[in-house]
């Protein structure tokens, strides 16, 4: 009897070693064990699950759908492809910033090689929390930096922090820096750019912004301007001074005064040309009389009433006017647009008939140069006799055409079968699927919809991706809505979300260059900027040349020179971060704090 319980023991326990999972904690990412059945119970992350071997292993569990996946890979069961501003990481999630390594439920948890994740977890909202490329000109030369708010705080021995960006530089009092080079000084410092240092401003150098040569001045603060004498000297709104209390050419939009001490706006003048010292577009009720360059009023009873520019006598009338036999202005019915006593464009249900008259046609929605070129619905064009009529019998589905016989141009959804002249529906998939219009005497489509192509060997329509008008099967030459235009290769690119790096200037992008490596016409509210991507101008107050200088209230200017809603208040300027941006630089009287949020400065009492 003993010895078969010695047996039975020895079964168990051996079956036991063998069939039952080791766990240990601190090993394969486990950190707590089951105290009886030896299994784990906890893993040390949330993107780990316990496996039934005692250890911890990866839960890969790709679902569209889930989790902001939007594509899983069959292979590896990872997310191939996540929604709209999400990023596939390497272990199979998605999250709110690129360069992610490992993330959970879209936060990022630790950043790929060579990125550092930025942002305070306890205290942000979903996705502020991002990678940023260690690499980048903002940490060059940078020896510590603040996780936090992702600005460098300490940089390597024989480096200055700017005060302004927080980057480093050689150069000492540096306040911006662009690739560890100095851009521009701290305040009651010049930049000398012959040895890149910073100097105090002596009175030679006074209101000097930056010397190319170290020995004169070649840009002054702004709101300064140079003398003869190149030193720089402030009249307000002036471009060029004479002496420091004497301007010699004020900025556009303004005069002189007789002993040019000051410039003064141009009265009822919009524009000015500072080359001419001469107004070139005047304000509304004003006309510019180019044989003085003055505005005078349009509104009083002479000969110049309703006038918008003169040369001794009227020369062209504003909107809805045109010039008649006296040289004044007279109301043309109906007309929108005039210029030198012609109508160009009619108002709202008029057109331009051969006798340059505007003329109504019942009926009639859309007319250009003397023809109706859409009528309403159930109404098609009659050619022969300008007129809307009613679209009866075959004529239903007609656009326009000649008469009640003969149809030359059906309506959308039917193409026009030129053996009878009558419209047939085009929207079953048969040989006349997307068919515009049909060969003579036989039936064998020759014409496709805009968008479609039609095939060399089938004669049937095909659609070119996202393309709304093509000049053949392999040249799209207007995109759909969503899609840009490669004028290069004639193809239509998504243009709603970034889904190549190599064509990030698909974006927003309405039509690329000829070359097609940048962005040349944008959405309405975008445009291009010096590196053909298309950024918000929407908000933008004042430029310079293509780029933003100042962005209206609430918004900020960021890195792009893109107008973004100000995340905190009190910001003109920040960097830009994904979606989220970072203030660089408060309004005035405003400070930044260790949290990069303007708060107000507080007054020394002492």
């Amino acid at each position: 009897m003993k010895k078969f319980l010695f047996f039975l023991v020895f079964y168990i326990l051996s079956e036991a070693i063998i069939s039952e999972p080791l766990c240990i904690e601190t090993k394969n990412h486990c950190i707590k064990c089951h105290p009886t059945n030896n299994l784990c119970l906890k893993c040390d992350k949330e993107i780990y699950t316990p496996d039934p071997n005692g250890g911890c292993e990866y839960f890969k569990n790709c679902i569209m759908g889930n989790n902001f996946c939007s594509e899983c890979e069959e292979k590896d069961n990872l997310c191939k492809e996540c929604e709209n501003g999400f990023f596939p990481d390497e272990y199979g999630g998605c999250s709110y910033t690129n360069n992610c390594k490992i993330s959970y439920r879209g936060e990022c948890l630790e950043c790929k090689e060579d990125y550092i994740l930025i942002g305070q977890k306890d205290i942000s909202k979903e996705g502020i929390r991002v990678c940023k490329s260690l690499v980048s000109e903002e940490y060059k030369n940078c020896k510590t930096i603040d996780e936090d708010i992702g600005k460098c705080v300490q940089c390597n021995d024989g480096y200055y922090l700017n005060e302004y960006d927080k980057k480093c530089t050689k150069t000492k009092y540096c306040k911006e820096s662009k690739y560890g080079v100095c851009q521009r000084c701290i305040y009651d410092y010049y930049l000398d750019k012959s040895l890149d240092e910073c100097k105090l401003k002596t009175d030679y150098f006074k209101h000097c912004r930056e010397s190319i040569d170290g020995k004169t001045c070649s840009v002054c603060e702004d709101n300064y301007f140079f003398d003869d004498d190149n030193l720089c000297t402030v009249v307000k709104y002036c471009s060029k001074s004479k002496t420091p209390y004497e301007c010699e050419e004020c900025n556009s939009g303004y005069y002189l005064t007789e002993y040019r001490e000051s410039c003064t706006p141009e009265i009822n003048c919009h524009y000015g040309s500072k080359e001419l010292g001469l107004c070139t577009v005047c304000k509304e009720n004003y006309y510019i009389d180019i044989s003085d360059g003055k505005c005078k009023s349009n509104t009083e009873d002479n000969e110049f009433k309703n006038c918008y520019k003169a040369n001794r006598v009227c020369t062209q009338c504003i909107n809805e006017y045109y010039i008649g036999e006296d040289n004044m202005c007279s109301l043309t019915d109906h007309c929108a647009y005039s210029e030198e006593g012609q109508c160009l464009e009619c108002s709202n249900e008029y057109f331009l008939d051969l006798d340059n008259q505007c003329v109504n046609v019942e009926n009639c929605i859309h007319s250009l140069g003397g023809h109706c070129l859409e009528c309403k619905d159930n109404y098609y064009y009659n050619m022969r006799n300008n007129t809307c009529l009613i679209g009866e019998g075959d004529f239903e589905h007609c656009k326009s055409g000649y008469d009640d016989w003969i149809c030359q141009e059906c309506k959308n959804d039917f193409y026009l079968n030129q053996s009878d002249s009558l419209c047939y529906s085009n929207e079953e998939k048969d040989n006349f699927y997307k068919c515009a219009r049909t060969k003579i005497g036989e039936d064998i489509c020759v014409e496709c919809i805009n968008g479609y192509f039609l095939g060399e060997k089938d004669n049937k329509c095909t659609k070119i991706e996202g393309c709304a008008i093509s000049e053949n099967e392999n040249k799209c030459i207007e995109c759909s809505e969503n899609y840009c235009l490669d004028a290069k290769i004639g193809t239509c690119g998504i243009n709603d979300k970034i889904v190549d790096d190599q064509k990030k200037f698909y974006y927003k992008c309405n039509r690329t260059n000829i070359e097609g490596n940048a962005c040349e016409e944008c959405l309405n509210g975008y445009s291009p900027n010096e590196n053909g991507l298309c950024i918000n101008s929407e908000h933008c107050e004042e430029r310079q040349g293509d780029k933003c200088i100042k962005c209206s209230s609430s918004y900020c200017l960021n890195n792009d020179f893109e107008c973004v809603a100000a995340y905190y208040g009190n910001c003109v300027e920040c960097n830009n971060v994904l979606d989220f941006d970072y203030c660089s630089r408060c309004e005035d009287g405003y400070e930044l704090n260790k949290y990069n949020i303007c708060v107000e400065i507080e007054e020394d009492i002492n």
